[in-house]
């Protein structure tokens, strides 16, 4: 939690087979605005099995905290 309150901005990034359905990520959106100065939250559709981690990781241009 203090690396999330330190951080400038907090991105949730969900992906799902179906994105349409609604944001996976509100309920915990909902718990970290309490701690986090500016929040977004991106839903994206699974396009194919597999490379999402490969992904993030390798375009990332700032620190990844990844949980499963």
């Amino acid at each position: 939690m203090p690396l999330l309150t330190r951080a400038e901005q907090v991105e949730i990034v969900c992906v799902s087979p179906d994105a349409s359905k609604g944001v996976s990520g509100a309920a915990l959106s909902a718990h970290l605005a309490r701690h986090c100065k500016n929040m977004m939250i991106t839903d994206l559709p699974t396009q194919h099995v597999g490379g999402v981690t490969n992904g993030v990781l390798s375009e990332a241009e700032l620190p990844v905290l990844l949980s499963y």
